[in-house]
């Protein structure tokens, strides 16, 4: 039988493995929906500013629903493939990812570096155009949006959901898994 640090050690391993299928599955979410409306993908990678973070860089449609379904469309593909999981999982398993799921709900709907902010700022400003110009317009509506009145609502919904994910979480059970 492993110690309990080594049993550790394994539940933050497969934790950690199990986030980054998650992370990829969100990421080929915005990839299907770019191809499905055959939109020019630029490029795909891991970005550390301002936070680290994977990305698809893409021309921006003209139309501010196409790239909000763009947008939102990794959140879509993250909760549809946790009820499929869910669906045929062990017990056990759901636990685990439970855990994985929380963290990329924590990270996918935050109020700093989201999809959700991004896609706020675009439909709000009404933003089609992605030359240098206009990007460095929305990098200022994206500096100006953090600590205004939706931001506030978005940092405190947010909380809230943080602090009901913690509670949902059995941390006595998780090495169990």
């Amino acid at each position: 039988k492993l110690k309990l640090k080594d049993r550790l050690m394994t539940v933050v391993v497969q934790l950690f493995l199990i986030f980054l299928i998650i992370v990829s599955l969100h990421e080929l979410g915005h990839y299907i929906v770019l191809k499905i409306f055959k939109i020019p993908i630029y490029g795909m990678g891991i970005s550390c500013q301002p936070v680290p973070h994977f990305y698809i860089r893409y021309k921006w449609p003209t139309s501010i629903i196409k790239h909000c379904i763009i947008i939102l469309s990794g959140s879509l593909t993250t909760i549809l493939t946790l009820i499929i999981l869910f669906l045929f999982v062990d017990y056990n398993m759901i636990r685990m990812l439970f855990v994985a799921y929380f963290f990329q709900l924590i990270c996918e709907t935050n109020p700093f570096f989201s999809d959700y902010v991004f896609a706020y700022v675009i439909y709000k400003n009404k933003i089609v155009d992605s030359t240098p110009r206009s990007l460095n317009i929305y990098r200022s509506l994206i500096s100006k949006h953090i600590f205004s009145f939706a931001w506030y609502i978005h940092f405190i919904l947010w909380s809230i959901l943080v602090i009901l994910l913690i509670q949902m979480i059995d941390f006595q059970n998780i090495q169990n898994a």
